[in-house]
């Protein structure tokens, strides 16, 4: 692969990687190393080898000899998010936090990472944010327990507002 190949995939947005590496597996966990994503190794394409002098490319470094990888993202799958949140309601003080890569991952509200950048979505678990809804009910104690038969009412509200928020957050990082 020539320099130019690698410099037009960078600027056109592909995720590439450089490395003596062989294997997808090793791939996949210096993406993880490297940039905090968590690639399947499915995820991971061989393209071929760079041969020429050794450049930057952004971040980067491309050297001699180095396997040129194109890591594919991952489809976004809102049913793993649903369930995810779907499974941790209600849960005080959480929040579930779908990522660009996305992963999701139920996490203590308002708390910051150095990935923020990279949410399209979060939802509170609080109760008293779904307390008015029909998603919850509470009992005499004042116990509140979701309501199993709103099950797929949530996932069709929450996926439709989920849906628009990353279509939004998507057009802005275009």
């Amino acid at each position: 692969m020539e320099k130019e190949t690698i410099l037009e995939m960078i600027e056109a947005g592909d995720q590439l990687e450089f490395t003596s590496y062989e294997k997808p597996e090793e791939i996949a966990q210096v993406v993880l190393d490297n940039t905090g994503n968590n690639p399947k190794v499915e995820q991971v394409e061989q393209l071929s080898q760079y041969d020429g002098p050794d450049f930057e490319a952004g971040e980067k470094e491309v050297s001699d000899g180095d396997w040129v990888y194109l890591i594919h993202s991952r489809p976004i799958d809102p049913e793993m998010f649903l369930a995810e949140a779907w499974d941790n309601l209600p849960w005080d003080g959480m929040e579930t936090v779908l990522y660009v890569d996305s992963d999701c991952r139920t996490r203590q509200q308002g708390s910051t990472g150095t990935d923020e950048d990279d949410i399209l979505y979060k939802l509170s678990l609080d109760s008293s944010y779904w307390i008015d809804s029909s998603v919850v009910n509470v009992d005499d104690e004042g116990n509140v327990a979701v309501d199993e038969d709103e099950k797929e009412n949530f996932k069709e509200l929450i996926a439709e507002e989920m849906a628009e928020a990353v279509a939004e957050k998507v057009y802005k990082l275009a």
